[in-house]
């Protein structure tokens, strides 16, 4: 286990030491923006498919900006609008409508890169990839995307390539990455203990098969499951299975449907089934008043709560394919 410790946090630490390796085009954009107090142009803006290079919308315009936080935004194809921001307010006038919309500058969730040459050096160095090309000039792209990982992408994605990414140029950033790795890993543990338990009890009760056997049998299943997770998102082969198992949707699956199922017959089972003297009588600690009020909130609180949350993915299948 010690050991395992060890190899999970030099690789976390490789992970966050290659995402912070090379900060030189960012502070020597930084030197550069340093002197620069107002700034005009026009700009071309392209838009690009997600899962191609294919450009699908294409805007163009004029820009200003006066030091710190001042901007006007101006497209004139193919739609015209104008947006301006000082450092309390950001206006959109969308010309063609003739409608004007008003927001805080701050706090609005959305970071431009047009904003950050205005002067926020510190969002610069903590949400954006810099670099320079001798053809396109300084290119910015936010750290998420720079791991051609979208911020919104769940699961493994999320955890093993944004997170260190996103920590990768902030201060401290690999203490915190290692850390909340070494949180995720003592909590995976212990989630693997409690899901295995019940399983190795029941091998050593009702099948007479000693604990650590029961342990080892358990604790296998688990690495071959383990493994298959591995297959799906490795392109090397480890079982060499001639068809691919999605265990990501298998998993999927299971939490949307298994889960809940499981609740419902719990609740029906202790709510329903149960006598109740056996119940006060377990729970002995609890007065008689409590344990019946608890099979009640059971019965037609928690009952329906369920049923609600199995009953809402299949109306939404069946709106969605009206």
């Amino acid at each position: 286990m010690k050991q395992l410790i060890l190899l999970t946090v030099f690789g976390l630490c490789l992970a966050a030491g290659i995402a912070r390796a090379d900060d030189t085009a960012t502070e020597q954009l930084l030197e550069q923006l340093q002197g620069v107090s107002q700034l005009q142009g026009q700009f071309q803006q392209r838009q690009y498919s997600a899962d191609s290079d294919a450009v699908i919308a294409t805007t163009s315009g004029n820009f200003k900006l006066l030091h710190p936080g001042y901007f006007s935004w101006e497209l004139l194809s193919p739609d015209r609008q104008l947006i301006i921001a000082d450092l309390s307010y950001l206006w959109h006038y969308d010309i063609d409508l003739e409608t004007v919309t008003r927001r805080p500058a701050q706090g609005s969730g959305q970071i431009s890169p047009l904003q950050i040459l205005g002067g926020d050096a510190k969002v610069l160095r903590e949400d954006f990839d810099v670099s320079f090309d001798t053809g396109e000039g300084y290119v910015l792209l936010p750290l998420v995307f720079a791991a051609n990982i979208a911020p919104e992408a769940g699961g493994s994605g999320l955890l093993f390539v944004s997170v260190p990414v996103a920590f990768g140029n902030v201060i401290y950033g690999v203490e915190m990455t290692v850390a909340l790795y070494l949180a995720v890993t003592l909590l995976a543990l212990v989630s693997i203990a409690a899901l295995m338990e019940p399983i190795v009890v029941t091998l050593n009760e009702k099948l007479g098969l000693h604990r650590a056997l029961a342990a080892l049998l358990t604790g296998g299943f688990a690495w071959l499951a383990a493994i298959a997770v591995a297959e799906h998102f490795s392109s090397d082969t480890v079982l060499g299975l001639p068809f691919d198992i999605n265990m990501m949707a298998l998993f999927g699956l299971a939490s949307q449907y298994l889960m809940p199922v499981v609740a419902l017959l719990t609740v029906v089972f202790l709510g329903w089934v149960v006598d109740q003297r056996f119940l006060t009588e377990e729970l002995e600690m609890f007065s008689p008043i409590l344990v019946r009020f608890w099979r009640i909130l059971l019965r037609w609180v928690a009952l329906p709560a369920i049923l609600l949350v199995l009953a809402l993915p299949i109306y939404d299948k069946i709106v969605t394919s009206i």
